[in-house]
């Protein structure tokens, strides 16, 4: 049995002293990786959990221990962002109700996206929309904006099973896949073009 691991983000206690999310990411993780050990930990950029930084901030500058992002490039096979503030409200703040929301929105994912393994997958949720949504068009200009900032990695973005309950509201989840190499090549194979 593998390992692989797996990054909480915004979290400022261990994952073993409990997460309000945690059936659902085990969930997730049991769907894509069955067989392999989960090496789980929670990162906040306040101290308390597993390890302490921005992990919303990238610099490709990897020998600054501050950088969390640039030191753990390529780092994670999955990544859940279920209930952020600071950097990513703002940052959406600043977009809601602009013709730059969904590109905002992608900006603000980006540094999470540079931690993520090819065969990887990056959740999250908390989206500051109507009833904290994504319409499909919302989902094909992110996907547009995506495909633009990352050209030659296949990252497909779609709305996740299952949601959470928060002010009578049912908040989803979205993810972006990272595909590897080999996932490429079945797709292709199949004549769906990407």
């Amino acid at each position: 049995m593998g390992k692989i691991a797996v990054m909480v983000g915004c979290h400022d206690r261990p994952f073993v002293d409990g997460h309000w999310q945690e059936d659902y990411i085990r969930e997730r993780i049991q769907e894509h990786f069955p067989n392999k050990k989960a090496e789980i930990e929670t990162v906040d950029i306040m101290p308390g959990g597993d390890r302490e930084g921005d992990i919303f901030n990238y610099d490709k500058n990897q020998e600054d221990p501050t950088n969390f992002s640039g030191m753990n490039h390529n780092e994670f096979d999955m990544i859940f962002l279920p209930d952020c503030g600071g950097v990513w409200f703002v940052v959406q703040e600043s977009g809601r109700g602009t013709e730059h929301a969904e590109e905002t929105l992608v900006h603000v994912l980006n540094a999470p996206l540079k931690m993520l393994k090819p065969g990887g997958y990056l959740y999250f949720s908390k989206i500051l929309n109507e009833n904290n949504r994504l319409s499909e068009t919302n989902l094909d200009m992110m996907q547009i904006f995506l495909d633009s900032l990352y050209p030659g990695r296949d990252l497909i973005l779609s709305k996740a099973p299952g949601f959470f309950l928060e002010g009578g509201y049912q908040v989803p989840y979205y993810q972006i896949h990272y595909m590897n190499s080999k996932e490429r090549t079945t797709v292709n194979l199949k004549g769906y073009c990407f």
